[in-house]
């Protein structure tokens, strides 16, 4: 392979790469980076649409837009699996405190592994599988709610509460 070769394929295959760099465990973060790398993945939707035309003479270029929206798709996946095992766990954690606040008549003030971040009756914790999501644990005496947190204004709201039923409801304003 000669040095212009070389500088052929390190242009097609970094760029695409490099977005795995902005890879992060914070849910709410990686919500943006999968949001920035839709901007990518359309421009790379077209790109190679246009390429497939001239695909003869053009066959070598499509290396960097398929790359892209693999890379795109990668990163999508992983948000989904870690979303949904947060999703999943802190509707576990709902349905225990829901049961403890029927049992005892009083919903819990604290939780194993919560941490309170300030005054007043909010308890925090990250969960998830790769990318760690944020739950927000509020509670009064008769009820709860428990808040994952996806991104500014999305993600799901679970409540309960003294002869309550568990309701999840998803937040996308």
């Amino acid at each position: 392979m000669n040095g212009t070769n070389l500088i052929h394929w390190l242009l097609q295959t970094l760029p695409p790469l490099s977005l795995l760099l902005l890879i992060t465990d914070s849910g709410p973060s990686y919500t943006y980076i999968v949001g920035l790398t839709t901007i990518f993945a359309f421009i790379s939707i077209i790109s190679i649409i246009v390429k497939l035309f001239n695909f003869k003479t053009r066959k070598k270029y499509l290396v960097r837009p398929v790359l892209t929206f693999l890379v795109f798709v990668a990163l999508i996946s992983i948000a989904n699996i870690s979303y949904n095992t947060a999703l999943k766990l802190a509707i576990n954690e709902a349905e225990n405190i829901n049961i403890q606040c029927n049992k005892t008549g009083i919903c819990p003030t604290a939780l194993q592994g919560w941490r309170k971040p300030h005054k007043g009756n909010v308890l925090e914790t990250k969960v998830g599988k790769l990318i760690k999501y944020p739950l927000m644990y509020n509670y009064e005496v008769n009820d709860f709610h428990i808040d994952v947190i996806k991104g500014a204004d999305l993600g799901h709201l679970i409540s309960g509460g003294i002869d309550k039923k568990l309701t999840i409801t998803h937040i996308n304003n």
